[in-house]
């Protein structure tokens, strides 16, 4: 696993082997704190096919075939949604640049990631479209997987698109 962060792993940890992983989880942690990267490892955790990983994290044993899809970002199962600049962006249309971004680095921040598409001056945003696409993405049933995953990061990019419209009665 990442350095630091123990507490949070052994939580995580625990949710593996009980099997109880509640159907939403929030990893907060200021920039640098490796919460991506916690992230991406846990969602992969979830998928491995073979149990004595979760018995024994760290361990040699051979990797399975959902773990390598996973450590590519290429899992099924494990869908992406981030920041994204241009009208009607989704996450899908930056999927080659985010796999190489998390690939060279984990603890990959705001900033970088939006100079790495190209966004210059322009605002990153998860737009209304990019809201779509996971609910779609989400009411698909699991492919090959144990779960369907969803790791939204930078939830806080949501713009007023994103959010549910008022109700008046």
């Amino acid at each position: 696993m990442t350095f630091g962060q123990q507490r949070a792993k052994a939580h995580l940890h625990r949710l593996l082997q009980s099997g109880r992983v509640p159907h939403a989880l929030l990893f907060l942690g200021k920039t640098g704190w490796g919460t991506l990267a916690l992230a991406l490892e846990f969602a992969q955790q979830l998928q491995c096919e073979n149990p004595e990983h979760l018995q024994t994290p760290n361990s040699k044993l051979e990797t399975c075939k959902a773990c390598r899809k996973a450590e590519q970002f290429v899992h099924p199962d494990i869908h992406f949604s981030y920041p994204t600049v241009g009208p009607n962006a989704v996450s899908t249309t930056f999927a080659k640049e985010w796999r190489a971004a998390i690939t060279e680095n984990p603890w990959l921040d705001a900033n970088t990631w939006l100079q790495r598409i190209g966004a210059e001056n322009k605002q990153g945003n998860i737009t209304k479209e990019e809201c779509n696409a996971i609910i779609k993405k989400l009411s698909l049933k699991v492919f090959e997987g144990r779960y369907k995953i969803l790791l939204m990061w930078l939830p806080e990019y949501l713009g007023k698109e994103g959010k549910p419209a008022a109700q008046t009665d």
